[in-house]
């Protein structure tokens, strides 16, 4: 019984630790951002790319994905491994809001072209996000889950903004999920 206790106390000690330096990590990113290189990309292979790395946890979370990329073109101005990481970043927010759903639980990824941009909209069934969150949604140390550290979409909106792109929320409307939309600038 006694080695059991300690090797209990040893596992959530290193989860404990993981979690720290993953806070840390993210500390350093907000204040500390890193160097994104903006260049003309096509963005729906850097989606693809993105979503194939997501898709296993949707699955074992029972999470459907579905998208819609009708922008065409599809030719921005952006960093192709910060567009990964705020994709990555809202799509597995997506998932922690729709895991614990009981119905139908989804998550859309759709293109669009908008005046002189594409816009990516990530949807979601889940719960939406409360009116009282949404002024301080993208500063740091916000959440609407249990876990996690509440900068995400503060890392998220640093690195968009650095990038020439932009980041909001939609409205909540009641019985409806969150929808996260980004611009991305076209090529002059």
């Amino acid at each position: 019984f006694p080695r059991r206790r300690s090797s209990h106390l040893f596992s959530l000690i290193g989860d404990e630790v993981s979690r720290i330096d993953r806070l840390t990590e993210q500390l350093l990113d907000l204040a500390a951002p890193r160097k994104y290189q903006a260049q003309n990309i096509e963005l729906h292979p850097i989606l693809w790319t993105s979503l194939e790395l997501v898709a296993a946890k949707a699955t074992d979370k029972r999470v459907k994905f579905l998208n819609d990329f009708k922008a065409s073109p599809d030719l921005v101005v952006t960093d192709a491994s910060a567009t990964k990481q705020v994709l990555l970043n809202l799509c597995f927010n997506a998932i922690q809001a729709v895991e614990t759903m009981d119905g139908e639980r989804w998550i859309k990824v759709s293109t669009r072209n908008v005046v002189k941009g594409v816009e990516v909209m990530v949807e979601d069934s889940g719960p939406g996000i409360s009116p009282e969150i949404r002024p301080r949604l993208f500063q740091p140390f916000q959440s609407t889950k249990s876990s996690g550290f509440g900068l995400g979409l503060a890392i998220c909106s640093d690195i968009l903004t650095g990038l020439d792109a932009t980041i909001a929320v939609d409205p909540s409307e009641p019985g409806r999920g969150a929808t996260f939309r980004i611009v991305f600038p076209c090529p002059a």
